[in-house]
C-alpha cells in the first residue's frame, strides 16, 4: 500500500471531476489525489459511502458505471486512451502474443478458433490434446461463443487492430460443438493460419 502511495504522489495527478449518482441523486466531486489513495485503501464500495450516496444508488452506480470510471480517474492527466481497458484486459489473461512472428498456435484447453465468421472455444483437457498419433485425425470438443460488446469474457485484438469481445453462447449442455482435426509431427495440432486459430487462454 505504501508503493502505491509514493506512486501516485510521483505521478502527474490533478483533481478530476466525476458524477457519481444515479437520477436525482448525482453528485458531483472533484477526486483528489488524496481522494485516491483512500479509494484504494477502503475500496470504491466503501469511498462512495463516505460522499453520502444511499446503498441503492451505489449498487447501481457499481453494476453501470464505476468500472469504466476507474480506468480514467486513475489515469494521468495526460494519458488518454479510449481502449485503455481493452488493452489491459488483453495484458492480463493472454498467456502467449499471438502477433510475435515466432509463435506458432496449438489447439488445447482455452484456445479460442475462428471458423468463418463465429469463434470456439476448445474445453478439451490438456492431455487429450497431446501426444495424438502423427498424421491421425481426433474430435475435439468446443463451447460456442457471441459476439457481445458489454458483457464479455473473452477479448482479443486481431491483425487489422479491431477489438473481438466474446462470451458464451450456450443454453444448455447439448449446445456443445465438436470439429476433427489432424495432428502434426509433433503429435498436437498446430494451426496453418493465424487469422483462424488463436491461443488466448
Amino acid at each position: 500500500m505504501k508503493k502505491f502511495d509514493l506512486w501516485l504522489t510521483e505521478k502527474k495527478f490533478e483533481g478530476k471531476t466525476v458524477n457519481f449518482g444515479t437520477g436525482k441523486n448525482i453528485i458531483n466531486k472533484e477526486i483528489s489525489l488524496d481522494d485516491l489513495k483512500s479509494w484504494q485503501k477502503i475500496g470504491y464500495l466503501s469511498f462512495l459511502k463516505n460522499i453520502e450516496l444511499t446503498t441503492e444508488d451505489i449498487y447501481s452506480f457499481e453494476k453501470r458505471k464505476i468500472k469504466s470510471k476507474a480506468s480514467e480517474i486513475f489515469s494521468q492527466k495526460e494519458y488518454s486512451d479510449k481502449n485503455a481497458n481493452e488493452e489491459f484486459a488483453i495484458l492480463t489473461h493472454h498467456k502467449s502474443n499471438k502477433l510475435f512472428p515466432s509463435y506458432i498456435p496449438q489447439l488445447t484447453l482455452g484456445t479460442v478458433i475462428q471458423r468463418f465468421h463465429e469463434y470456439y472455444l476448445c474445453i478439451q483437457q490438456r492431455c487429450d490434446s497431446n501426444r495424438l498419433e502423427n498424421n491421425k485425425s481426433r474430435r475435439f470438443l468446443f463451447l460456442p461463443l457471441e459476439e457481445s460488446e458489454n458483457d464479455c469474457s473473452i477479448i482479443f485484438k486481431k491483425f487489422d487492430n479491431k477489438y473481438i469481445k466474446l462470451k458464451i453462447r450456450i443454453k444448455n449442455c447439448y449446445d456443445l460443438f465438436t470439429l476433427n482435426f489432424f495432428a502434426t509431427d509433433n503429435g498436437s495440432v498446430v494451426a496453418k493460419k493465424f487469422l483462424e486459430l488463436l491461443l488466448l487462454l
